[in-house]
């Protein structure tokens, strides 16, 4: 995950693959596996000055947090969850 986290860029619609995250198949299985490489790849795609709320960012960032309640305190997932408030 380290070598690949540098050439992640930041998508303009996250939408969609946060919703997949949350699905029944193999892309919410992913989420459950490895919840601090989803919180990479989501601290790494998704900008924290949107202008917007990306939807189901919420629910996504309390799944990671109740798979691993350690990542609630890492920037990271501050960072986004702090996206929620503004």
């Amino acid at each position: 995950m380290d070598v690949l986290e540098e050439y992640f860029t930041f998508v303009d619609h996250p939408d969609s693959y946060l919703f997949g995250l949350l699905q029944n198949g193999t892309k919410g299985k992913i989420l459950a596996k490895w919840p601090g490489h989803v919180l990479t790849i989501l601290a790494k795609t998704i900008r924290t000055d949107a202008p917007y709320k990306p939807y189901q960012l919420e629910k996504v960032l309390e799944a990671i947090g109740d798979t691993d309640n350690s990542l609630r305190s890492t920037r990271r997932w501050r960072a986004l969850h702090n996206l929620l408030s503004q």
